[in-house]
């Protein structure tokens, strides 16, 4: 899985990650308003949508105030959104699924924006399928050229040939691929194709001179031809699909093939099976670190910001068993807390 780029220094959960010490501007038209807002402002990533909008929810029934806005825009846009400014016109929270890069915290510095960033858990995408079938495992490649609607091949791009698993490799069964999984616009179709297809496709030799944007709108497009089925949202209708068809593989959240236990077998993905600890740091490569930012300075417009903050990062939001697991959070290990005490890891 790519390296995000990392800010210089180790940060512990809710740790400022900008205070510039600089004259105070002029105010602005955001600047003059000092009304308290009543609701909490949050911009959040494609993925992490669900866990925001859960969040959100929970905080406004125990507490009693108003329902936080969440409006997904994407992890480069929700950033843009969240440095834009300081004061109530602004979001005053990103939930996303990755981590700031310098760049993305520099346009915060340039207004004068404290930020505090937290790490809540990981997201993880899984292949299953029922016990005993092969293949144990995949690669990253071998994924991409099962699904994609479009492969290279001898130079040039062309509609999926392969039918058989020993297509793409003769190391493989001489068996048909058939696969379940969720349809387009769903956070676990996007986070399968983010954290399986992009990366498998900016690998491949022959995509090399292509562009970000062209290797993502490749990946992005999987296989209409009957050999990769869309179902619904629910996770359980493909479990059921792999009964009735026991040499398909089926996509799944790691959190739901987890609870299947010996249901399900889960393959491994260049060599490294999915589990908590593999997931924890970093060597499962179809998974990511989640984030929640924060503006400390905005708390004072906006009440309710402290309350929604402390919800999404408790433990009966992110800890183990906590109602954001249902919704595909990995909880962070023992002794890196849920979100509470949870400390952003340390690298990059």
């Amino acid at each position: 899985m790519p390296k995000i780029p990392r800010i210089s220094l180790p940060l512990r959960a809710g740790a400022l990650l900008a205070v510039l010490a600089l004259p105070a501007a002029a105010p602005g038209p955001a600047q003059a308003q000092h009304d308290p807002r009543e609701a909490v402002s949050v911009v959040s990533g494609t993925a992490a949508f669900p866990l925001a909008i859960a969040a959100a929810e929970r905080f406004s029934l125990k507490s009693d105030q108003a329902m936080p806005v969440v409006e997904r825009l994407g992890g480069a846009r929700a950033f843009q959104a969240f440095c834009a400014g300081q004061g109530p016109r602004f979001a005053d929270a990103a939930v996303t699924e990755r981590r700031m890069t310098r760049a993305e915290l520099g346009a915060c510095q340039r207004k004068n924006i404290a930020v505090s960033e937290t790490a809540i858990g990981h997201q993880a995408v899984a292949l299953g399928q029922l016990p005993g079938r092969a293949p144990a495992g995949l690669s990253l490649r071998q994924i991409f050229l099962a699904l994609a609607r479009q492969v290279p091949l001898e130079g040039r791009l062309i509609d999926n040939p392969y039918r058989l698993w020993s297509d793409i490799d003769f190391a493989l069964p001489v068996a048909p691929i058939e696969i379940y999984g969720p349809p387009p616009g769903s956070p676990l179709r996007d986070a399968f194709v983010e954290l399986v297809m992009q990366p498998a496709a900016a690998a491949l030799p022959e995509l090399r001179g292509w562009t970000a944007e062209q290797r993502a709108a490749l990946a992005g497009a999987l296989r209409a031809d009957g050999v990769f089925v869309e179902l619904g949202e629910d996770e359980a209708e493909t479990a059921e699909q792999l009964t009735r068809h026991p040499g398909a593989l089926g996509i799944f959240s790691f959190n739901f093939l987890d609870r299947q236990g010996a249901r399900l077998d889960a393959l491994a993905v260049e060599g490294i099976s999915p589990r908590a600890a593999a997931i924890a740091d970093g060597r499962y490569p179809p998974a990511r670190p989640l984030y929640v930012y924060a503006k400390p300075g905005q708390a004072k417009d906006t009440p309710g910001l402290d309350g929604f903050l402390a919800e999404i990062r408790g433990a009966a939001a992110s800890g183990p068993g906590g109602y954001l697991t249902l919704r595909g959070l990995v909880p962070l290990p023992a002794g890196q807390g849920g979100g509470t005490a949870g400390r952003v890891p340390s690298g990059n």
